[in-house]
């Protein structure tokens, strides 16, 4: 009686494992606008965890929306970096057609060089 038990057991956690795994995330496409400068917004895509974790779809909004708020304090440090002291960094998430697409949007403010 107990094996057939565990046999069952067994029976369904192998049938809907692989649905557990398969569970769809929040598809998401992401744009930086507001730097002209090219190897800044190169950087500012290289350090972002939205940009880095794009084919990995989180598994609810607030979870992209933490993703993105997570980017925000690296964004600015890559920004003091190139001397744009006074940037400053939004956060625009909007659906477009079953999608949610982020939008980085950087005011740079102005370049102080030493």
């Amino acid at each position: 009686m107990i094996k057939i038990r565990y046999f069952f057991l067994l029976f369904f956690a192998l049938l809907f494992f692989p649905l557990l795994l398969r569970a769809d995330g929040v598809e998401y496409t992401v744009e930086v606008t507001g730097v002209e400068d090219a190897s800044v917004a190169r950087t500012v895509r290289a350090v972002s965890t939205l940009v880095q974790l794009r084919k990995r779809p989180p598994n609810s909004l607030s979870s992209l929306h933490f993703r993105g708020e997570s980017d925000l304090p690296d964004i600015k440090k890559v920004l003091h970096s190139y001397g744009y002291y006074e940037s400053r960094v939004d956060l625009h998430f909007e659906e477009r057609m079953g999608k949610f697409h982020v939008a980085i949007t950087i005011d740079p403010g102005p370049v102080y060089s030493l």
